[in-house]
């Protein structure tokens, strides 16, 4: 007897009635932790926030049309061209880069491009807020709660405009510098960093700021480490291997 071909509709209609799948995705669920719950809100609310939230225009309107006379004639914008009292005058232009990017942006998807964007770069931020907690020696629990609680601190500044992309450098160089340990070498990263940086917003001094507040760490550490003396830290070590050298 001459066997039937399957078609697509009929393939689709057999994955349905699978139920294999959907055990195992009940089994994956029914395996997550409260931990691990909360470590998933901490940055799913920040992504759900950044696309429901309204669209600021604060500064907006002039950024866009910035970098948009940017793009069409090629060159940064150094007089000022739209006010009224100040027309013509210099204009320091320091977050050109942020309002090229912007008009970028909307030039490839309009106010839906701008809601994608805020909600990219707010999304990388607090995971990697999330991240170098979690590299401090936080719980998941603790992680996720100081992350949602920079999200309460930081959403009255979310709108789109130059700041939202100091942002994700902001997060980035503090996950860099509190990898400093571990991989020294990622610091010389915070050179082009603040490069970028200083062409996107106003920010960019936050650098050298947490660089030396690192340093005032690292600083005290060796002073504890010192006056307690080698022999405590090394019994220290010895009874207690996976513990900091500093907690001795």
């Amino acid at each position: 007897m001459r066997q039937a071909k399957s078609t697509p509709s009929m393939r689709w209609v057999a994955a349905i009635l699978d139920a294999r799948p959907v055990a195992r995705l009940r089994l994956r669920f029914r395996d997550i932790t409260l931990s691990q719950l909360w470590a998933f809100v901490a940055i799913a609310l920040p992504l759900l926030g950044a696309l429901a939230a309204r669209m600021s225009i604060t500064d907006l309107g002039y950024q866009l049309r910035a970098g948009d006379t940017m793009l069409s004639t090629h060159h940064i914008l150094r007089t000022d061209t739209m006010s009224f009292t100040h027309a013509g005058g210099p204009w320091v232009n320091q977050q050109w880069g942020a309002e090229v990017l912007l008009a970028l942006v909307y030039r490839a998807g309009a106010w839906s491009g701008l809601v994608l964007l805020r909600t990219a770069l707010i999304g990388v931020t607090f995971l990697l807020i999330y991240r170098t907690c979690r590299m401090a020696g936080t719980s998941q629990r603790v992680a996720a709660a100081l992350t949602l609680g920079s999200f309460v601190v930081a959403s009255p500044n979310m709108a789109v405009r130059a700041q939202l992309f100091a942002l994700p450098l902001f997060a980035l160089a503090m996950w860099i510098i509190q990898k400093r340990d571990a991989r020294p070498a990622l610091l010389w990263l915070l050179v082009p960093i603040s490069a970028l940086w200083a062409n996107l917003h106003g920010s960019f001094f936050l650098v050298p700021l947490l660089l030396g507040l690192a340093f005032l760490g690292d600083f005290r550490r060796a002073q504890l480490l010192a006056s307690r003396g080698p022999s405590q830290a090394l019994r220290g070590i010895a009874l207690h291997p996976d513990v900091p050298v500093d907690r001795f």
